[in-house]
């Protein structure tokens, strides 16, 4: 019995790897995938399947051309099997998920509606913003529903093992030319850009010592510094500063001895020191300033141009991740009018002002008071990795990643584990 089990399993795993693999050589295979994992998932496994097709859609979109048939070749396909399989979960199991989560769908209802309301009157394209807030809140909707639903399933487990297939497959191309951008510098493996590859690594990391939160063994020490080492390669700041502060986040909150973490402080400090004399704190130097006088230099006309649509509409923003253009609207439709402000804090109040970034910190304030604090890494690394990639709203890159682990560290909280303790 458990072997016939266990050789179904293996034939379904191979099954998904070769029609994943099969999607990345032509436009035509990767229609035919993204529909058949739609089918096949919620013909199999309903809600749960669901959830895992948005999953492998997700990895699915992070693949660069030099490996794959980039994503964007079935765009508006995407986006309809996206919003299919989210409108699915919701219709599904909203009606069992709702006395728990009510207030903190009530939010986010309020928070598209005011969006909405105020971009017909500051934004310069009200059409697109309300198109971004359905693109954003539906899907953000259906996972919180979703994991709630199926909480006894490992979430974070499931996209490591998915995500990790790509960016530990891609390190394979460490010294070809198929791995770095055209000018031959910042390592991108198997992504779209050095930048995704270096915050996906952190985000992985995050997912990696939540999976591993009761015991981290010597080989999971080696895992982290590979991580660290291909972040380094990537040479994105954001992706490394995030990593570093996932890190620091779960060693404060894990279960370690105190004495145990304060030598480890007095060891990473004297490391610190040390590396002040050694050749590799200048090449460090160099990786966070980029061979610029000014840390900021890179994203000095971003911050500038957000904090001007603030200055500009302080209370309601300018429009929720549109173009701004003072003086001009128009309710035409465009993918191309969706943009990224960049830097996370100065985006939202460039986009919605005073009164809209107060109701999101109410959402969020929300899940983090709601969560267990050991598993805060989850609940930190979506915004780290924003300060320097705005993608925290965009479903269509690498958002639903991120809503994935609000959704775990939401279900995984203190009170449930202590009511289960009890049982």
């Amino acid at each position: 019995m458990v072997l016939r089990y266990d050789s179904k399993k293996l034939s379904g795993a191979v099954f998904l790897v070769t029609a994943f693999i099969l999607s990345m050589m032509s436009a035509m295979l990767l229609t035919v995938w993204l529909v058949g994992i739609t089918v096949f998932y919620i013909a199999t496994d309903k809600v749960r399947g669901a959830l895992k097709a948005l999953v492998l859609i997700q990895v699915r979109s992070l693949l660069g051309v030099s490996v794959s048939v980039s994503i964007n070749a079935a765009s508006i396909l995407k986006w309809i099997v996206l919003f299919a399989l989210s409108l699915y979960i919701l219709f599904s199991c909203y009606s069992k998920t709702v006395v728990n989560l009510n207030k903190l769908l009530l939010l986010l209802l309020i928070f598209c509606v005011y969006i909405s309301f105020t971009a017909l009157f500051v934004s310069s394209y009200p059409i697109v913003v309300i198109a971004k807030v359905v693109s954003y809140s539906i899907p953000f909707a259906a996972i919180l529903c979703g994991v709630h639903y199926h909480s006894d399933f490992d979430w974070i487990g499931y996209f490591n093992k998915t995500l990790g297939f790509v960016l530990f497959g891609g390190s394979v191309l460490l010294g070809s030319s198929k791995g770095y951008l055209v000018n031959g510098h910042a390592f991108q493996g198997a992504l779209n850009h050095p930048n995704m590859y270096g915050i996906m690594l952190a985000v992985f990391l995050a997912g990696y010592l939540y999976c591993r939160k009761n015991s981290i063994k010597v080989l999971d020490y080696f895992v982290i510094i590979f991580i660290l080492f291909l972040i380094f390669q990537t040479e994105s700041r954001t992706g490394f500063i995030s990593a570093v502060t996932v890190l620091s986040v779960h060693f404060l909150f894990s279960k370690i001895n105190t004495a145990f973490k304060v030598i480890i402080v007095i060891f990473g400090l004297a490391f610190l020191l040390i590396s002040f004399e050694l050749p590799f704190f200048d090449n460090f130097t160099d990786f966070i300033y980029k061979g610029q006088d000014d840390i900021w230099y890179s994203r000095s006309e971003l911050l500038d141009r957000n904090l001007d649509r603030f200055y500009n509409n302080f209370l309601f923003g300018t429009g929720f991740n549109v173009p701004y253009i003072e003086g001009f609207q128009s309710f035409e439709f465009s993918f191309d009018k969706i943009v990224e402000n960049g830097n996370f804090i100065t985006a939202i109040l460039g986009d919605i002002g005073i009164v809209g970034a107060f109701i999101f910190v109410m959402i969020y304030g929300n899940i983090l008071k709601s969560g267990d604090k050991r598993n805060l890494a989850l609940f930190i690394v979506p915004f780290m990795i924003s300060m320097g990639e705005m993608v925290f709203f965009s479903s269509n890159n690498c958002a639903l990643v991120l809503y994935f682990y609000f959704a775990v560290y939401f279900r995984d909280s203190s009170n449930s584990i202590k009511q289960s303790n009890n049982n």
